[in-house]
């Protein structure tokens, strides 16, 4: 984060993206069990970011889909805004909004974590996925409607993620600010996702940091590309799910 904002110190870079009466929303990516999750280790290390920002711990709620999905990946729950920050999911508690929002090709509920939020911290994981051709950034944003099986039917060649995002953070009456998205790399998988499969998993052993999603699933999508062409795999695109929506 330092070496994205270009600063001395990690305090001065998280305060460029943060301000301490934020509320900030960790959207983190539980899918994949605990080990092809966001780590709560690197989690951790973004909480205490956001502190040097002045941002406090009871204004931060790290999230996903469910509370289920969160324990198997290594999260407490915790919905007590205290001296540590609120962890749950939007199911079976907090659900999804009444009214559902209507944007091009999407219409969905959203759930309700993210109105109660000014701004978020976009945590996913650096994965295939078997329709979409890749799961980042963009794609991430699917655990916060209550319908994504709608949309994934023929993903890779749709514009239901890019018209999600766009709903989520650029369209009037609902624009959230999404200032970074710090990719989990360290464990990172090339074929078979997005549920955990040993033999495709690798140690990529990075983190991807930026605060263009489109940016950083350009260049996940490329490692993982790379990593399919040393082993022998065939290119996302030979296989039919060439990530267009990231065009």
């Amino acid at each position: 984060v330092t070496k994205l904002a270009g600063t001395k110190s990690a305090s001065k870079a998280w305060k460029r993206y943060y301000e301490p009466d934020d509320v900030v929303g960790i959207k983190i990516n539980t899918l994949s069990g605990r080990w092809m999750s966001s780590s709560p280790e690197l989690v951790a290390a973004i909480v205490d970011g956001l502190k040097s920002a002045g941002v406090k711990a009871k204004n931060m709620i790290i999230w996903d889909k469910s509370d289920r999905e969160l324990r198997v990946a290594g999260f407490k729950i915790n919905r007590k805004a205290s001296k540590d920050p609120r962890v749950f999911g939007t199911t079976p508690e907090v659900n999804h909004e009444k009214n559902i929002i209507m944007y091009e090709s999407i219409a969905s509920r959203l759930t309700r974590i993210m109105p109660v939020c000014t701004t978020f911290v976009n945590v996913p994981v650096l994965k295939h996925h078997t329709m979409a051709g890749v799961t980042l950034s963009l794609k991430n944003w699917f655990g916060a409607i209550n319908n994504p099986n709608k949309y994934h039917f023929d993903v890779s060649s749709d514009n239901f993620i890019p018209d999600l995002n766009s709903m989520l953070f650029s369209a009037s009456g609902f624009k959230k600010k999404q200032p970074l998205i710090i990719c989990d790399a360290i464990m990172a998988q090339y074929d078979m996702g997005p549920g955990y499969r040993s033999h495709f998993a690798w140690n990529f052993k990075g983190l991807i940091v930026s605060s263009d999603p489109v940016a950083l699933d350009r260049i996940g999508a490329q490692i993982i590309e790379r990593k399919r062409q040393e082993v022998g795999l065939k290119s996302l695109a030979d296989t039919g799910h060439e990530p267009k929506y990231i065009s």
